[in-house]
């Protein structure tokens, strides 16, 4: 080095003595003489606080997803060290993997439901406290309800898995033998489901699974439906879409009209905020003109989707006209392809336009068959 530091030129003498005093013992005890300062070569049977150690099942009730078995690295150091349980001595720390079966099993009692276990106590007794069958069981289940409570028709928990009282609902002080009622007090459903998909991108070209057309849309109407807790845990249920055809000498070959069962029960949406709310109190009463100024068929839009969620503002295919009838204005070749115009609806509104948003057969005032869409989805009065 050219010209060095003062400060680096001063160490340089201290420097070269400490290198001869390390030469000089490493002489000494390769000759034999002296005492030697090196440290002691590590042997591959000690056990060094430097190597990875191996972990242990204390990790699985750390981290949950990793078990005992899949956290020891084969016993060697070799592997990503994600937590030491090894003490200064080398050994595993017992406080450690006690306290990591100690997690586990409190794990295990928390049940597939993610929460504790119910108390234990006389299930006999009404409104006592119950436990589950079978250990690591969620709360809701044949015996008991998710609060703990044993099952009880009106204690607004809906439970189909009560063997006592089977549930098809429960709203609790809203249970009610009234015509216009979602569910009985014997919490069996009176109360028919509409939703609005919470799919939006729907073209006038409908396919699902093979199938195209209005029975593609009516597939897709009973897939989405099983997200409604009630349709989940019913027998039979059937929904169809809102949607309507005819064909080249215009004859109607499908529509609400000709092909919906219709009852007296009243149509409802899926739960939004904790609310249920009602669309029509039957089927005539859906597709009947009404009000002062008789522009109004719905009680409320039908916004709500099968996730229980507001739908978004997009229109609904329907092809469709308010009272139920197939719409003379085109249907995008039996919905089989993206061309032409088709009648569609709103589902913010409760006048006509929820099903159609134009009452003139002439394509200025009708939507592009390729306009992104939701669908809406009724279900059937049971046989």
């Amino acid at each position: 080095m050219r010209n060095p530091p003062r400060a680096l030129a001063a160490l340089l003498p201290l420097l070269s003595e400490g290198c001869y005093d390390f030469l000089r013992n490493t002489d000494e005890v390769a000759s034999g003489s002296g005492s030697s300062t090196m440290p002691p070569p590590i042997s591959s049977d000690t056990t060094s606080s430097s190597t990875a150690p191996t972990t242990t099942g204390a990790l699985s009730a750390v981290d949950g997803s990793i078990s005992a078995s899949e956290a020891t690295y084969g016993g060697s150091s070799t592997g990503p060290v994600v937590h030491s349980t090894t003490s200064s001595t080398g050994q595993a720390d017992d406080s450690t993997s006690s306290q990591g079966d100690s997690t586990s099993a409190s794990q295990a009692d928390m049940g597939s439901g993610g929460g504790p276990e119910c108390p234990t106590v006389d299930p006999n007794v009404e409104g006592a406290y119950c436990d589950p069958p079978g250990e690591g069981m969620p709360a809701n289940g044949p015996a008991c309800d998710k609060d703990c409570t044993v099952p009880k028709c009106g204690d607004s928990i809906f439970n189909p898995e009560a063997t006592q009282h089977p549930e098809q609902c429960d709203e609790g002080l809203s249970n009610s033998d009234d015509p216009s009622a979602f569910c009985k007090k014997n919490c069996q459903r009176n109360g028919l489901l509409v939703f609005v998909t919470s799919k939006d991108d729907f073209t006038g070209d409908i396919k699902n699974q093979g199938l195209s057309g209005i029975p593609a849309a009516d597939l897709f109407c009973n897939e989405a439906a099983h997200e409604i807790p009630e349709v989940a845990a019913a027998q039979g249920s059937n929904f169809l879409a809102w949607l309507s055809t005819r064909d080249h000498l215009n004859f109607v070959t499908a529509s609400p009209d000709t092909d919906f069962k219709k009852c007296g029960r009243p149509y409802f949406l899926p739960k939004h905020d904790n609310d249920r709310v009602i669309v029509a109190e039957s089927y005539k009463d859906l597709t009947t003109e009404k009000g002062m100024n008789l522009n109004k068929y719905l009680q409320n839009p039908i916004f709500v989707t099968e996730k229980g969620m507001s739908g978004s503002p997009a229109p609904v295919l329907t092809g469709t006209r308010p009272d139920g009838q197939a719409s003379e204005s085109g249907d995008c070749f039996d919905f089989n392809y993206i061309y032409g115009f088709v009648r569609h609806g709103s589902p913010i509104e409760t006048g006509g336009t929820w099903s159609s948003l134009s009452d003139e057969n002439v394509p200025e005032f009708l939507t592009r068959c390729e306009t992104p869409s939701h669908i809406y989805c009724f279900e059937q009065c049971p046989p």
